[in-house]
């Protein structure tokens, strides 16, 4: 290795530290590899912020999305064991799923589930709701799934999701006769030595787990509570995976030994642990039809042909005017990555194939922005360029002022609203429970606080109780200032309409119905609750 990049990479600490602060990391762990060696590690900050302990080799931290590799990789493995073809129809390994679209019950295979091509939408508020509960256990899996809104059609369009990887671990486990967890411990974990490695919430709660956080306005952590994403809830094989950065060099440099074995060598010995890796890593469909260089997805992985953008993959790109091209003096490289995000935690995992190089960020908060992302692009341009020749402090600094003012901005767009707003019934009119026209099993119920205010509470629960304001005719929000959203462990990355119940009646005037934008793509008239009951409770 040159040490010209080693000293390079030392360089970037002070960039790497600064971007934490900027973009509200209290955490920051980062490791690099050449050639199946660790060339570089450093960590910043506080795993833990009461007891100031640092994070380090061996800190645990949520990885989030980059579990979809893992969740690939497995079908990787069972596809050699001769459980299933990447075109098996779901059908045929899921005996619960029917889809009310009988063409989705058709086509859907487990390639599109790995591609986010399955034409459905992604409807995280369904299972996603304040504090990092889970809303719907995972018994309620395939049947939400089964309902889901079928928006383009199958195999046509990328549209990211976590429904897919959820559905290909219950795949997993059927096919496999273990839970998600105890099959990637069995052929994954305990074989790459990745001992500190788990899908168990028991793991997350020992004192080598980075304590998650998330940052408030002024700068200040929040501590949040620990996602409860592991084995057995419905999104374990989406996000529900704990590691080190120690532990995911084994995986990335594993994965890179197996992708050049099998290309090496198509017909012949291949990596003895990871399978169809090769074919997890390479093009499956393109990401942005009209970029010059490729931008597409394999399973469970971006791929990203610089000089490029990594755009669209994260939230970054909500929070900048323009995202900034990687390595533009460079030759042409391939990055290979994934970001990933959990309540109090984001990642990065990159491999960069023609040089044998990978690499991972870890950080312990939800952030203004993505500092896990901005910090991947810094170390890849780096390895890849042998300087970064973006500002990405300057990056972080934008994506933070635009973070808070949007919220801001909303802010004072309810206030004006709720102001100017008259209600025209009594309020007991709105109090009911509501269940999903589309017999998605989720219900909202509205009811009474301390007999005055109301409150809706999401799935019936306490824990996902917020306070009601009208803001409109027959309209009534949950909208709060974003330090109270962030408290609550919600990602505070969603528009006005994810905020406002709108309620409709019947010929006669009585309130019989409510709507919920819960997904931005699926037109608001889909996505109505009826009144079933009156009762209501006060508090």
């Amino acid at each position: 290795m040159n040490t010209e990049i080693v000293e390079l990479l030392k360089a970037a600490g002070p960039t790497i530290a600064e971007i934490g602060r900027v973009s509200g990391a209290p955490g920051i762990s980062v490791a690099i590899a050449h050639d199946g060696q660790m060339i570089h590690e450093v960590h910043f900050g506080y795993r833990d912020l009461q007891t100031q302990d640092a994070p380090d080799t061996n800190t645990r931290y949520g990885i989030g999305s980059l579990t979809k590799a893992f969740t690939a990789a497995a079908i990787g493995i069972l596809v050699d064991d001769g459980k299933l073809q990447y075109d098996t129809p779901l059908s045929h390994i899921l005996p619960d799923f029917d889809h009310t679209d009988p063409v989705v019950t058709q086509q859907l295979t487990i390639r599109e589930l790995l591609t986010h091509t399955t034409g459905l939408v992604a409807a995280n508020h369904w299972w996603y709701g304040a504090g990092a509960s889970l809303l719907l256990e995972k018994k309620d899996l395939i049947p939400a799934f089964n309902r889901l809104e079928h928006v383009c059609p199958v195999r046509t369009h990328y549209a990211y999701s976590n429904w897919g990887y959820a559905v290909a671990g219950e795949a997993i486990e059927i096919l496999s006769g273990m839970s998600y967890g105890e099959f990637l411990k069995a052929r994954v974990f305990e074989p790459l030595d990745m001992h500190e490695t788990s899908v168990n919430s028991a793991l997350a709660s020992e004192s080598q787990m980075a304590k998650p956080y998330t940052v408030l306005d002024d700068g200040k952590f929040y501590r949040l509570p620990l996602p409860p994403s592991n084995d057995g809830t419905i999104m374990a094989a989406a996000q529900g995976i704990i590691s080190t950065t120690a532990d995911m060099l084994k995986f990335s440099t594993a994965l890179l030994a197996a992708q050049k074995a099998e290309l090496d060598s198509p017909n012949g010995p291949s990596h003895p642990l990871l399978k169809n890796v090769a074919r997890q890593l390479t093009f499956h469909v393109l990401t942005t039809p009209a970029s010059l260089l490729e931008r597409s997805y394999g399973y469970g992985f971006h791929r990203i042909q610089l000089p490029n953008p990594f755009a669209g993959l994260e939230c970054n790109s909500m929070f900048v005017q323009r995202m900034p091209t990687l390595a533009a003096n460079a030759n042409s490289t391939l990055a290979i990555t994934h970001p990933g995000s959990l309540a109090g935690y984001t990642s990065a995992l990159t491999l960069l194939p023609e040089l044998n190089m990978s690499l991972i960020v870890f950080t312990n908060s939800i952030g203004f922005g993505d500092p896990a992302d901005w910090i991947n692009q810094l170390l890849v341009e780096t390895l890849v360029a042998g300087r970064s020749s973006n500002d990405y402090i300057a990056m972080a600094e934008e994506a933070k002022r635009s973070h808070i003012q949007r919220f801001q901005d909303m802010e004072l767009t309810f206030d004006d609203a709720r102001m100017s707003a008259t209600l025209n019934r009594p309020m007991e009119d709105y109090i009911g429970t509501y269940v999903n026209q589309n017999q998605m099993p989720f219900k909202i119920v509205i009811r009474r606080k301390h007999n005055a205010n109301l409150q809706v509470m999401f799935q019936g629960l306490e824990s996902q109780a917020w306070d009601l304001h009208l803001c409109g005719e027959d309209v009534l929000d949950w909208f709060c200032p974003r330090d109270d959203l962030a408290k609550r462990a919600l990602f505070t990355y969603s528009g006005p309409d994810l905020f406002k119940l709108r309620f409709g009646s019947d010929d006669e005037g009585n309130i019989n119905r409510v709507c919920w934008k819960v997904d931005p793509v699926v037109p608001l008239k889909r996505l109505c609750f009826n009144k079933v009951s009156d009762a209501s409770r006060d508090v």
